[in-house]
């Protein structure tokens, strides 16, 4: 599993902080802001990984999602998109 994070023209390039933080990180840093779908598609351009998950900086996550949608990817072959349950932050339910 590879880690991409792509910084959208950040007022300062924080890439030092990010992998000191999270060994391992590949950050990219993009001068031009390109947006929602283009900063995503500059992180995706550079994975290499065989399946693609796009999480906003806000995005908060469970124990084992990851392992859960891959098994269900490869239990189901005919799926070609899959998107975890999600909640809103301030309700939950």
């Amino acid at each position: 599993m590879e880690v991409i994070l792509v910084d959208n023209a950040p007022a300062e390039n924080r890439m030092t902080d990010f992998v000191a933080a999270y060994p391992g990180l590949i950050y990219i840093h993009s001068s031009k802001n390109l947006g929602y779908a283009g900063g995503n598609n500059l992180g995706i351009i550079n994975a290499k990984g065989y399946y693609i998950l796009l999480l906003n900086n806000d995005t908060e996550i469970t124990a084992d999602f990851l392992e859960a949608m891959v098994k269900e990817m490869e239990q189901n072959p005919a799926i070609g998109l899959l998107s975890p349950l999600i909640k809103y932050h301030e309700n939950k339910n």
